[in-house]
């Protein structure tokens, strides 16, 4: 898989991602396994309220906006965690009142034994 397709099939895992947490769908983020078992769906919310504003959907092209909303960064050396690989860590910038903002989401991408990428929220702060 070459470096666009592996953009295209994060920007695809990304969007229903920050869907969920601009319509608060946290428990849907939690049953499909998108959330790292550190963080919790109170950790997520706490974060996003104490944000000014309310959280939105960002425009289209800022999932396409490579090292200015969106950024990633390739592990050095792959992590086994089971039966995934953690490959590449993801940042990013999300929208309130459609603006940008300096509320970071960060996740952690993994590949399973077939190459199918997975993302988990890993953390949300401002950077």
């Amino acid at each position: 898989m070459n470096q666009n397709e592996t953009k295209e099939i994060i920007i695809t895992s990304l969007k229903p991602i920050i869907q969920n947490l601009v319509d608060d769908n946290l428990s849907i983020l939690s049953s499909n396994s998108q959330i790292e078992s550190e963080l919790t769906e109170q950790d997520i919310i706490e974060e996003i309220n104490l944000y000014p504003g309310t959280m939105t959907l960002p425009p289209d092209n800022a999932y396409h906006n490579w090292d200015k909303t969106i950024h990633l960064f390739e592990k050095d050396k792959p992590i086994k965690v089971e039966n995934l690989t953690l490959t590449d860590h993801l940042d990013f910038d999300l929208f309130f009142d459609n603006k940008l903002s300096d509320l970071t989401l960060q996740c952690n991408i993994y590949e399973d034994n077939h190459s199918n990428l997975s993302i988990k929220i890993e953390n949300i702060h401002v950077l």
